[in-house]
Order: C-alpha cells, then sequence, then structure tokens
C-alpha cells in the first residue's frame, strides 16, 4: 500500500467572521477517504472526523455502463 499525505484545514473568513473546514479527500479504486478537521481544542488536541466511504468508484463505474447502454440504444435501437 502507498502512503496518502491528507491535509484538511480550517480557514477564517474575516469579512463574514465564518470558519470553513476544507476536506481531505483520497480516491482510489476501493473507495474515497474524507479527513474532517473540526477544530483545534487547545493544548495541542485537535478534533478530527474520518469518513471511509468504500466501493465508491463502482457507482461511477455503474453509471458509466448505464450512459453506454443508453447511447448504444439511441444509436443502434429500432426504428418502431
Amino acid at each position: 500500500r502507498q502512503a496518502a499525505l491528507l491535509v484538511p484545514a480550517r480557514h477564517l473568513h474575516k469579512l463574514q467572521e465564518e470558519w470553513t473546514s476544507e476536506v481531505a479527500i483520497h480516491s482510489s479504486w476501493r473507495g474515497d477517504l474524507y479527513v474532517i478537521l473540526h477544530a483545534g481544542l487547545g493544548e495541542g488536541r485537535i478534533l478530527v472526523t474520518v469518513v471511509d466511504n468504500p466501493l465508491v468508484a463502482w457507482l461511477w463505474w455503474g453509471g458509466l455502463l448505464s450512459l453506454s447502454g443508453a447511447v448504444f440504444a439511441l444509436i443502434f435501437g429500432r426504428n418502431s
């Protein structure tokens, strides 16, 4: 396995005085891994959420297969 460097971040938008989170995403054929940085808790501690969505790539492949089937049916379908 190859290691991936994921760097989630938090940004302060000074004009709106709002914090936003930048999610770090690692996509592979096995699925997607999301790392979300929520807040610093002080004393060198942070709050992080890690979400693993397995088989996300299969959704994309299924969509491409459906689209290619529709295009094939439009081109080579019967004219009734």
